[in-house]
């Protein structure tokens, strides 16, 4: 059996570790239906959510996982037939890269301190994914799974409106993460020092504790955008100003890519008077690191 740890890479994702959310066991039956899935996506070439715009992966691995991580497994069987290579340290690579991504575009995830993954060649097949969570508790996680998913649509449903422009839903969403969550600067301090800060950093810190850091703004920005239909990532990198790490957002509008900065809106507001920060104050405020949120081969798609 050969056995490979993640948490390097995902220490690499923003001076923590990375996440996902799960749940204790995945049933044969779920690992035969999301092998299926995966198949099916692969042979019909679909790399979008059903009937949806929502942006859940760069390539059909990640979307893959995507999916799985929602479901809240501790462990994920992955067809080798997702990969891009047929060489197995290409495939543990590309892996590593698609586990960071589908957990930080996935505001669903609970906080997963690292991923560890094996294989065996008499199941050549398949790689087995293991997770670990901040939140050692299964039932605690799918708490918080409800109550952020019945959140989030709660939110959709109440501040967008059918007639709405995709570019209007996508400004009331952000108004609405902007106006609902406070920034924990307390929490940002214990970051900066260094300490645990895991909880401030997803989208159920923001949306349901209504109290996050960047990355909980981001991530439920994210989750909101997914819920209607809006093409958008979770972006990674520094503040020119301050060098420190921050979190932010790209949206898909009038087919085009634009920044939204959800935990600093003034940036926007201050300049154009709207909630996308324009091109040449996003180069001269933002260092993003593209492939800390998305595949490597991929980034130049969504982040630059």
């Amino acid at each position: 059996m050969k056995i490979r740890w993640i948490a390097g890479l995902m220490a690499a994702a923003m001076a923590a570790s990375v996440p996902v959310y799960a749940e204790d066991a995945v049933s044969a039956a779920l690992k035969k239906s999301l092998t299926k899935q995966a198949v099916q996506q692969t042979t019909e070439g679909n790399t979008e959510a059903p009937d949806s715009g929502a942006f859940t992966g760069s390539t059909p691995l990640v979307q893959y996982l995507y999916k799985a991580f929602s479901s809240s497994p501790s462990s994920v069987s992955v067809p080798t037939n997702l990969f891009s290579s047929q060489d197995m340290e290409t495939r543990f690579e590309e892996l590593g890269q698609a586990c960071i991504e589908a957990y930080i575009q996935n505001g669903l995830t609970d906080y997963v301190t690292h991923f560890d993954y094996s294989y065996t060649s008499e199941n050549s097949g398949i790689i087995t994914l293991n997770l670990t969570y901040n939140n050692s508790s299964p039932e605690s996680r799918q708490a918080n799974f409800k109550a952020l998913e019945q959140k989030a649509a709660s939110i959709v449903a109440s501040v967008t409106k059918p007639e709405m422009t995709e570019r209007e839903k996508a400004q009331a969403l952000s108004n609405y993460v902007a106006q609902n969550v406070k920034y924990d600067f307390a929490g940002f301090q214990r970051y900066q020092s260094g300490q645990n800060v895991y909880d401030q950093q997803t989208a159920y810190a923001g949306l349901v504790s209504g109290s996050a850091i960047c990355q909980g703004f981001a991530r439920a920005y994210k989750l909101l955008c997914d819920k209607a239909g809006i093409p958008c990532v979770v972006v990674f990198g520094t503040t020119k100003q301050f060098g420190t790490a921050h979190a932010w957002n790209r949206v898909q509008l009038d087919g085009k890519w634009e920044t939204v900065d959800t935990s600093n809106p003034q940036l926007a507001i201050n300049h154009v008077g709207s909630f996308c920060i324009p091109a040449d104050v996003v180069s001269s405020t933002l260092s993003p690191e593209g492939q800390k949120t998305i595949v490597s081969s991929q980034v130049s798609r969504y982040i630059f």
